[in-house]
């Protein structure tokens, strides 16, 4: 029997298969760095998708909490919504105190395209942006990977009396 010749054709076959390109609707770029911690997410493509954002919001306290009454929110928030409940959201801010604007960098993005059909909804969660001033009006830009504005608003962070 003659086996030795079937090794290089199916190697071949391999070869030509592991390259095909992948096809979808999904953005991606090829430096995108990925903090794999298992050897299955080594080299994984990260397929990227526009989130929705709601709005930015400061919120000032409610300056002194009486007993028995809930604290109330202060600082700021940012409210979005992911495309599929399984995307993973990623955010970082900056501060620009000479020119008063905050950005705030959004991405969300999975190493898959196939998504769980379970439905989503609106998130809130909390900024803490590093040398955000006090008493101070802001214009707050939310942009995605690739700088395009997602929202805009203005902020002002006084506190509560």
């Amino acid at each position: 029997m003659r086996t030795y010749k079937i090794f290089p054709c199916i190697l071949m076959a391999l070869a030509v298969g592991g390259c095909a390109a992948e096809s979808g609707e999904a953005e991606s770029e090829p430096g995108d760095e990925t903090t794999a911690e298992s050897s299955l997410e080594l080299g994984a493509r990260k397929y990227h998708y526009p989130p929705a954002i709601r709005d930015v919001t400061w919120h000032p306290g409610c300056g002194i909490v009486r007993e028995g009454q809930p604290p109330c929110m202060h600082g700021l928030t940012m409210t979005y919504m992911r495309n599929w409940i399984d995307v993973t959201f990623t955010h970082a801010e900056r501060v620009n105190n000479a020119t008063h604007v905050l950005t705030i960098k959004v991405d969300t993005w999975s190493y898959s395209q196939n998504h769980s059909r379970a439905p989503v909804s609106w998130e809130t969660i909390k900024l803490s942006p590093a040398n955000l001033q006090m008493s101070t009006t802001y214009k707050v830009n939310v942009v995605d990977r690739t700088n395009r504005l997602l929202w805009s608003g203005d902020i002002a962070t006084y506190l509560a009396m």
